[in-house]
């Protein structure tokens, strides 16, 4: 016992003594924060997203809420969109770093009159602008927009973000000398145990509870027992500041075996090429069939992610006969406040294999593979997958209405895929007069329908790149969009501002367009905001329709070409 009590002391002097210290690599003086007053985060920087990792810092704030530049520079780029970061605005400066400012709801007088002078130019409301080298210059602190809620964002606040300009990397802001009060650790949810066979196939996992006891995480009996030689581990954590609620993403983790370190992740930067492999560092099956984000602390071997340090056999541990591994797994913040997990692993008496995989096509991870029938043709390319996926595959007729193919199912959706691959279907039954309004349908477990279009072939078939596992067939969309005023009358002369709730009956996916529209007042075009998450697409009133009769005209179309219309008029 005083043996275990010295390893657990000698543990906690060498762990305090390995953390990174990456923070000193970039300026403390030059950024501000981009708000007033104490900084409040509802979001951290690389926290785990569906198909991403968090690129920026969420700062918490209301509504038109004023920003201010974070340092000298001047207004790179601005882009305006109904998704992703809404209304967003880039400013260069000359330490080498661009600052980004997303989810907008507007901007200073003069870059809010040049934006709207390009919308109207282009007759789009969708719009990326590069005002020409000087145009904007900007001082630190200076008011360039105001706070808002614009693009797949689900309540006001401003999405920051710190990048270098020669790389277009990701940095982590609070690394910057942003100054958030945080004197709370981390804390630890969840231990996950993965019980690794020959060839690296999975035999079992386990889902394991901590408890924790004297300020350190640990599992019941402090000891756990493994049916298999080789293990991997995955824990589930969360960062938690002073004054605020929200679950946090963390900034490292570090696994030791015996006090000597085999795995590092640290949220220190992030190329964008490669943030879709947080779908081979979650353990994905978790996060799509319960929505719960565990860290794999070992590495899937087709995962490429350049987030890791140090990292000894994969993060993969190896217990032999009679052997006990000690384990210690750190868990940082940007602050420095750690949670740290102990236990020990040994091999119990009962050892399990592997099952045999039951698969009609082993895809290797590493090569591209190719599978043609007469119904289907399917080309993955290297890198399509994060590990070998032994694809269980079937097809079936189908007598539904609108399905003009077998249907075809690939394997399930819980298997992650990284590379849009190609997909071509032999069509059944379809008319000649349909083959233009025919796409490859992805039919989720819910009913949901995507479409991701589709190209016909010199041999008949409808070819689509796609981006996931399941249920395929091709389908055809002849029905326009649907428009549903939501503030519109005959009189308008006490509004500000009317609005429409666009709807299509199919999602769209891959390179197929979403949808689009087209607004005129007295045959004028007319500039509608479009937020997406809502399906709304709104004009606001300004003097150029002035007192008087209007007629307003809208259509609507969608990425296979049908198109809707709406006439009426009104008086202002």
């Amino acid at each position: 016992m005083l043996l275990r009590l010295l390893s657990i002391s000698l543990s906690v002097l060498l762990l305090a003594f390995v953390l990174p210290n990456d923070e000193n690599r970039y300026p403390k003086d030059f950024f501000a924060a981009p708000v007033s007053g104490q900084l409040r985060l509802s979001g951290t920087f690389g926290e785990l997203r569906p198909d991403h990792f968090h690129s920026g810092i969420d700062i918490k704030g209301g509504l038109g809420v004023p920003i201010y530049a974070a340092g000298d520079g001047e207004v790179y780029c601005i882009k305006i969109n109904p998704g992703g970061y809404g209304s967003v605005m880039y400013i260069r400066h000359p330490n080498g770093y661009t600052t980004l400012y997303a989810h907008l709801s507007g901007f200073s007088p003069e870059l809010a009159r040049f934006i709207e002078d390009k919308q109207y130019t282009a007759q789009l409301f969708a719009v990326e602008l590069y005002p020409e080298p000087g145009r904007f210059p900007v001082k630190k602190g200076q008011l360039v927009a105001k706070m808002g809620n614009t693009g797949h964002s689900f309540g006001p606040h401003l999405h920051f973000e710190i990048r270098e300009t020669a790389t277009d990397r990701s940095i982590n802001p609070l690394l910057f000398g942003l100054q958030v009060i945080d004197n709370t650790p981390p804390r630890v949810h969840e231990l996950k145990l993965y019980q690794l066979g020959e060839n690296q196939q999975l035999a079992e996992t386990r889902r394991v509870p901590l408890l924790i006891k004297n300020g350190q995480y640990g599992v019941t009996g402090d000891t756990l027992k493994v049916k298999t030689k080789q293990v991997g581990l995955a824990i589930k954590a969360y960062d938690h500041m002073d004054g605020v609620n929200n679950w946090n993403g963390i900034y490292t983790i570090e696994l030791f075996v015996d006090d000597r370190r085999v795995y590092q992740f640290a949220t220190e930067k992030l190329d964008f090429t490669e943030t879709r492999y947080i779908n081979a560092h979650v353990d994905y099956e978790e996060r799509v069939s319960r929505n719960s984000y565990f860290h794999r602390c070992f590495l899937l071997p087709g995962n490429a992610l350049s987030m890791y340090e140090q990292v000894q056999e994969s993060g993969k541990i190896v217990i032999a006969d009679k052997q006990v591994r000690k384990i210690n797994i750190a868990i940082k913040d940007v602050a420095g406040n750690t949670a740290r997990t102990q236990f020990w692993l040994k091999l119990d008496t009962a050892l399990v294999t592997a099952a045999a995989r039951q698969y009609n096509y082993l895809l290797p991870y590493n090569q591209p593979s190719v599978i043609n029938s007469n119904d289907i043709k399917l080309h993955f390319p290297e890198g399509t997958f994060y590990e070998d996926c032994y694809m269980q595959y079937s097809v079936v007729p189908e007598r539904s209405a609108n399905v003009f193919s077998k249907v075809h199912t690939l394997h399930h959706t819980r298997v992650p895929v990284h590379r849009f691959y190609n997909m071509a279907l032999k069509p059944v039954n379809l008319p000649d007069s349909l083959r233009g309004k025919a796409f490859v349908a992805y039919c989720s477990s819910n009913g949901k329908v995507t479409n991701y279009g589709g190209k016909w072939q010199p041999d008949g078939l409808l070819k689509a790149e796609v981006r996931t596992l399941g249920e395929f067939c091709i389908k055809v969309d002849t029905v326009p969009p649907t428009i549903t005023p939501e503030r519109f009358s005959p009189v308008l002369s006490k509004v500000s501002s009317v609005s429409f709730r666009i709807r299509d009956n199919f999602g769209a996916a891959g390179t197929v367009a979403g949808l689009n529209y087209r607004a005129e007042i007295d045959g004028q075009w007319v500039l509608m905001d479009y937020d997406q998450k809502y399906d709304r697409i709104t004009y606001r009133f300004t003097p150029r329709v002035v007192p008087g009769p209007h007629a307003f005209h809208l259509e609507v179309w969608d990425g296979m070409g049908n198109k809707r219309v709406w006439d009426k008029n009104f008086t202002r």
